[in-house]
């Protein structure tokens, strides 16, 4: 007897059991996710087929009109949550199946792609558990992407019309791998094109943008090994690279409807495209209207933490509706454009009661936006909820730890990781209702 409560059996009985369902979730998730994979090597099959693309990967080709059909079939039911009996029988096919049967190449690419996400945003990993699982491998697809073009535009390193010709040719892989989806579903059969005009323009755009930036390739693999293509919209992603030429044409946002429509650009498109991603359903206008609506809210919160950073890499994002209220609350500026001067050219000496100043009036301009994203949370359904509301809670912390320490903001602050597990364990128990 452990105590005089606890029997020794009852104890031993209680371990095992619960040793039992932890191991059998376990091996439940393994199933789901080798599932993902094998989903993953057939959509490869077909894009290798399809239009040539190189995913450097042992992945065989060699199928039939049979196999096709079968990949059609399967791709449908998993999409539609339903069990049936092809998904049953892979499912349980799983539990005999070893990791390494599977494409290696996939399964790094996949790792690669949560690690660039992790050094990324520590906040958007943090809301990316809580996404349905169905969805998380193309959000992490999706944002893998977004973050690697993001990165190209940001290089300095590299001269601004090389970086405009690289997006360039982003743009026309994209254009091409939307296109080919469209043109190539896996009701039919694969017919091998080798040297079409269009297939070739897409190689010579993927090779251009690779020599210089070689991580364009992963996510790229990535992009097309996931149902990201068939599920978000192409005037999102192009509306998403239109936003990078905003910076790299160093095009000055004088007015609030310049913010507001940089936003949508580099934000928005995102929030949106979420939407598609977490949903196989077309999403309703006024939730497609509180996602952009949210993107718009954090991509300011964004501008008003880092004042300073942008203005250092002569990037300045505070409208002229604010900048021109410096001048009459700090007298030893004389106009906005004087303070727009020094934020470019000397923004370490501007006191740190001007840029708290114009933080705050940023968080002020984006309040109208955050409350409408609060309310577009609830038309969504409760297992997409969740991490939206994570993930605004997060940066709504960001906005409150700045107005916490004003007047003597000046760098970006974060949220501790025991305030994002905190808010992440308060919402999972429905603390906040």
């Amino acid at each position: 007897m452990i105590s005089k409560s606890l029997p020794f059996e009852e104890m031993l009985f209680f371990l095992l059991t619960n040793t039992m369902i932890v191991f059998g979730y376990f091996a439940f998730q393994r199933g789901l996710a080798m599932i993902d994979v094998i989903l993953m090597q057939n959509r490869e099959i077909i894009a290798r087929q399809q239009y040539s693309f190189d995913f450097n990967s042992s992945v065989s080709t060699d199928f039939n009109y049979d196999d096709i059909e079968n990949m059609r079939l399967l791709e449908q039911d998993w999409n539609a949550g339903s069990m049936s009996v092809s998904v049953r029988n892979l499912f349980f096919s799983t539990f005999v199946i070893c990791e390494e049967s599977l494409e290696q190449q996939i399964l790094n690419d996949i790792h690669s792609g949560y690690v660039m996400m992790k050094k990324g945003s520590k906040s958007f990993v943090a809301a990316l558990q809580l996404y349905p699982r169905t969805s998380q491998i193309d959000i992490l697809c999706y944002y893998g992407f977004c973050r690697v073009t993001d990165d190209i535009a940001d290089n300095d390193a590299i001269e601004t019309s090389i970086r405009i010709s690289q997006m360039s040719s982003i743009k026309k892989i994209i254009s091409s791998i939307w296109s080919f989806s469209d043109q190539t579903s896996l009701d039919f059969p694969p017919k091998v094109k080798l040297e079409t005009p269009e297939i070739i323009s897409l190689h010579t755009a993927r090779a251009e943008v690779a020599s210089k930036f070689p991580e364009i390739e992963l996510v790229l693999r990535n992009l097309v090994r996931s149902t990201v293509i068939k599920k978000v919209p192409k005037r999102l992603v192009d509306e998403l690279l239109g936003g990078y030429l905003w910076d790299l044409e160093r095009r000055v946002i004088k007015s609030d409807e310049d913010l507001v429509l940089y936003a949508n650009h580099v934000a928005s498109s995102v929030g949106e495209a979420m939407l598609y991603l977490m949903d196989n359903n077309q999403p309703k206008t006024k939730v497609v209207q509180a996602a952009r609506d949210m993107g718009v809210a954090l991509q300011i919160i964004n501008c008003a933490r880092d004042i300073l950073t942008d203005a250092e890499l002569g990037r300045i994002y505070v409208p002229e509706s604010i900048l021109s209220e410096i001048p009459k609350k700090f007298p030893q500026f004389v106009s906005a454009d004087e303070v727009r001067k020094c934020l470019l050219e000397t923004p370490s000496n501007l006191p740190h009661e001007i840029i708290s100043f114009a933080a705050l009036k940023l968080i002020k301009f984006a309040k109208p936006y955050n409350d409408s994203a609060w309310g577009g949370i609830k038309s969504l359904a409760p297992q997409n909820a969740r991490p939206v509301r994570v993930a605004l809670r997060i940066y709504n912390g960001i906005s409150a730890e700045m107005i916490k320490i004003a007047p003597n903001y000046a760098r970006r602050v974060f949220t501790s990781s025991k305030w994002k597990i905190f808010v992440i364990l308060w919402d999972l128990y429905n603390v906040f209702g």
